[in-house]
């Protein structure tokens, strides 16, 4: 199919398409004996995979570039396209708000979490750095110490992973399908467990007025 075939069938305007092709997001097409440019279900692919990312997640198409980059070297091997894939887009946060005990109890929150999980040795400097300035701010503004909250934060997580890679495990890791789903279900999961949070917030706040019992549980307190 020729550009504006492609751009039609993908809802995606020619001139992104284009854009795509010189950021090398997307493939050029293959050229034709009449000297113009063919596109196949490979390119519609990738042009819907590269808009459903940028509409499901909050990623920057720079970033979606480097998850692609990152699907093409490990290809194969998912576990690496994954770990490659969440580092490019990992949002890193700097503490804002000045406090000179709030820093200590977040670093001492922090390493707490890690050393119970046996998480220690495997969390990369960013991500540490991240969860430290999120709760020295926290700490910052007053608030109490919420180590019930951020150990449920943390067990849920670590049931999110497990539960990623037995799904994936399941499938073959060997592929370079599995290898895109693989890494593209876990960045678009993000945005459903925020959305799922909400949800059940909102749930729980409509029960917790009225003193209506959950489905299966006992009434608010």
């Amino acid at each position: 199919m020729k550009i504006g075939e492609l751009s039609q069938v993908t809802g995606v305007p020619v001139a992104t398409v284009k854009y795509y092709i010189r950021e090398g997001l997307l493939p050029h097409g293959e050229e034709t004996g009449d000297r113009s440019v063919s596109y196949g279900q490979g390119h519609k692919h990738r042009l819907e995979l590269i808009r459903t990312l940028a509409e499901t997640t909050e990623l920057t198409i720079a970033q979606i570039k480097e998850v692609l980059d990152a699907m093409a070297r490990f290809t194969g091997n998912v576990h690496q396209a994954l770990a490659a894939s969440l580092a490019v887009t990992h949002k890193r946060i700097e503490s804002t708000v000045q406090s000179d005990a709030a820093p200590h109890l977040a670093e001492h929150a922090v390493d707490r979490i890690l050393a119970a999980h046996d998480w220690t040795e495997f969390t990369p400097p960013d991500y540490r750095e991240t969860l430290v300035s999120v709760l020295s701010d926290y700490f910052a503004l007053g608030y109490p110490e919420a180590s019930d909250i951020t150990d449920i934060l943390a067990d849920a997580a670590e049931q999110l992973a497990e539960a990623d890679l037995e799904t994936i495990d399941a499938v073959g890791t060997g592929t370079e399908f599995t290898t895109e789903w693989a890494v593209s279900s876990v960045l678009m999961s993000e945005t459903l467990l925020s959305t799922l949070r909400r949800i059940a917030h909102t749930a729980a706040s409509a029960r917790h007025q009225t003193g209506e019992s959950r489905p299966g549980g006992r009434a608010e307190d």
